[in-house]
């Protein structure tokens, strides 16, 4: 996926240029209710306008986003499958269930996951699946939806854990356009 499908799929879903977006407040759409572990939703299917370029000014160059040759050292050379992250015959699996906004999944996410990736991913004795918990707001749906995009081509991991990296505080609308595709450029073959 590269970085002209990702905004036309912000566009698809309804996310508004950084100038035009109105203050941030949660309103529960039926249908859309926060579920774990949700599967591509009719947004994510048929991306349109790839190759377009994209309308975000301001978007800095690629692999510019701070964190990003950290965490793609440490995913590099890693299997993926889906939202799985290592060997798919690990003898263990690890199941995290976060929320891209929540303060105490970034805690993990930074302090003890590299440590896990390093020792146990890489070594083939852990298998990594993330499962998606959208309930800090809007802002964590409107996340959850480019993560899920970009794991389209296997890039999930290094777009949540770059996420991860670059994480501001929950609910303060910084969930923008260009916020998300400021964390895209940071990952090689997505932007």
């Amino acid at each position: 996926m590269q970085l002209g499908q990702l905004v036309a799929l912000g566009e698809e879903l309804g996310v508004q240029p950084d100038e035009a977006r109105a203050p941030a407040r949660h309103v529960q759409q039926p249908g859309h209710e926060h579920q774990p572990n949700r599967s591509l939703g009719p947004g994510l299917r048929g991306l349109r306008g790839a190759g377009r370029r994209p309308r975000a000014s301001g978007i800095p160059p690629p692999y510019s986003t701070p964190g990003a040759d950290a965490v793609n050292a440490l995913l590099t050379g890693i299997p993926t499958q889906g939202t799985a992250l290592g060997n798919p015959t690990a003898p263990l699996t690890l199941e995290e269930f976060a929320d891209l906004q929540c303060p105490y999944c970034r805690e993990f996410e930074v302090s003890v996951l590299p440590d896990l990736i390093q020792r146990y991913v890489r070594a083939g004795k852990l298998r990594v699946v993330f499962s998606d918990i959208s309930i800090l707001g809007p802002d964590s749906s409107k996340a959850a939806s480019y993560a899920a995009a970009a794991g389209l081509p296997s890039k999930l991991w290094p777009y949540i854990e770059l996420w991860y990296q670059n994480q501001k505080q929950e609910n303060t609308g910084y969930v923008t356009p260009s916020y998300l595709l400021h964390i895209a450029t940071g990952i090689p073959g997505l932007a």
